[in-house]
């Protein structure tokens, strides 16, 4: 679990925490050690909007399949259903639950009841490989 809930705040979205694979931990880790130990600036993601964009237009040219951010949202939505996950916790994994649901029902939405429900999905997220096997 990521807490991001300082990261962003929008007028209709916010952060709060988000779950990442532990396949995707490892690569995290190493991307922090790497940076923070090679980096004067204390941003550790120095890449804009355009670099994600050409980022995944490079990704789907290389694939021949046609990628962009909300097709990955729709591949984890569809992977949740696979799992069995309710959708009223699909929609909190993808931000679309408003703060004043959150508050209310805090329980429902808890990290601890959320995580709870990625682990069901966690599976079904990994690649087939590694890091050390990338390296």
């Amino acid at each position: 679990m990521v807490d991001a809930s300082n990261i962003h705040k929008g007028d209709t979205k916010s952060a709060w925490i988000s779950y990442i694979t532990y396949q995707t931990a490892a690569y995290l880790e190493s991307y922090v050690e790497e940076e923070l130990d090679n980096a004067d600036n204390p941003n550790l993601f120095k890449f804009s909007y355009n670099t994600v964009q050409e980022a995944f237009q490079k990704a789907s040219i290389q694939t021949g399949v046609f990628i962009k951010p909300h097709f990955l949202r729709t591949i984890f939505t569809e992977k949740c259903t696979q799992a069995g996950i309710e959708g009223k916790y699909i929609d909190a994994f993808c931000g679309r639950i408003p703060k004043k649901v959150l508050e209310a029902n805090y329980t429902i939405y808890s990290p601890q009841s959320l995580r709870l429900q990625y682990d069901k999905v966690e599976d079904l997220l990994t690649l087939p490989f590694s890091v050390d096997e990338e390296s």
